[in-house]
């Protein structure tokens, strides 16, 4: 997830326009001019959100989740949000590995950095998702499934249970100049229980009406958060790289005064790529999913963080100087 952040910020800020109203306008014209280039050059597929206050102010749909049979992206298509593909586990995504072999081969290798070294580790997520599954005695799905996804109804949500979505509400992957991806849900059911190269770290699938419902969730405008884990989760703990710092699965970047000016995280397996964030000063919301590659969907990403800044009135002299 870090590296996938770290390329998105190079070229966020263009000139600010002096007045709010015209900021906006500016913001959201920046975005549709883009958009058709990506679109029909790239073939992006995907829902871009922002919101500000809670209420939106640009959302559309664009592409298709299902390019053979013409099924348009929605804020309702269940597509893919989580970073899935590392090299610090005990073998790719979809090689089989059970839990016991998670806790006992993957724990008796060697540290791969000196303890007490903070750097961003799929096993380490899949170790504490095991800890979860001790501890509650519940499936590391069912577990989110009760104590996050239902209080915030994030009803189109998951891992491999989905109630009663049909197939044609699930995105497919478009990685350029190969055969679609197939939805990871199935992919995951084939393993039939040995998928802890995934589990805890990665292979969630959700829409962008649920994400948008995590966000009121996480920023306290509907209950299903707990107001200590959210701050916790949003606070500035170990640094990263000059302004960005980790959260509790979120990275945090601070302004010249210290204080956080963006929260969130992206989130990418190669073709997907999504990106949550939030302006907490301003309350801004950002929401973007794309099913055509890192590569397709990063410029839309970074066109859309321009225009959130700009709506949100964030300039480069309020931020801490790059070194």
């Amino acid at each position: 997830m870090r590296g996938v952040i770290g390329i998105l910020f190079a070229a966020l800020f263009l000139p600010m326009a002096a007045n709010a109203a015209d900021a906006r306008a500016d913001a959201i014209a920046s975005i549709d001019a883009a958009m058709p280039d990506a679109v029909q050059k790239q073939g992006f597929g995907g829902v871009i959100l922002i919101e500000v206050k809670g209420k939106p102010v640009f959302e559309k749909s664009y592409g298709f989740a299902d390019r053979e049979k013409k099924i348009a992206f929605t804020p309702q298509t269940i597509a893919q949000i989580g970073s899935i593909t590392k090299s610090d586990h005990c073998g790719d995504d979809f090689d089989p590995l059970t839990k016991e072999d998670e806790l006992k081969r993957c724990m008796a290798r060697p540290l791969a950095f000196a303890s007490g070294d903070d750097h961003y580790s799929n096993m380490g997520y899949s170790i504490l998702a095991a800890v979860v599954e001790q501890v509650s005695g519940q499936s590391w799905e069912s577990y989110l499934r009760e104590h996050l996804w239902q209080p915030l109804g994030m009803k189109n949500t998951g891992l491999t249970q989905f109630g009663d979505a049909k197939p044609e509400q699930f995105a497919y992957g478009y990685p350029p100049g190969n055969p679609r991806d197939d939805v990871i849900s199935n992919s995951i059911a084939k393993l039939k229980g040995a998928d802890w190269n995934l589990k805890g770290n990665g292979g969630t699938q959700s829409t962008v009406v649920d994400m948008e419902r995590y966000y009121q969730g996480l920023t306290g405008k509907i209950p299903g958060v707990p107001r200590d884990v959210a701050a916790l989760m949003m606070s500035p703990h170990d640094p990263i790289e000059g302004e960005a710092w980790e959260g509790y699965g979120l990275a945090v970047r601070l302004d010249k005064n210290n204080k956080p000016y963006r929260v969130g995280f992206a989130g990418s397996d190669g073709t997907f790529f999504a990106y949550f964030g939030w302006l907490p000063q301003q309350d801004v919301f950002v929401y973007v999913v794309g099913n055509n590659s890192d590569a397709n969907v990063t410029p839309v990403v970074q066109t859309t963080l321009r225009a959130a800044l700009k709506i949100a009135g964030i300039t480069p002299d309020m931020l801490q100087p790059r070194k």
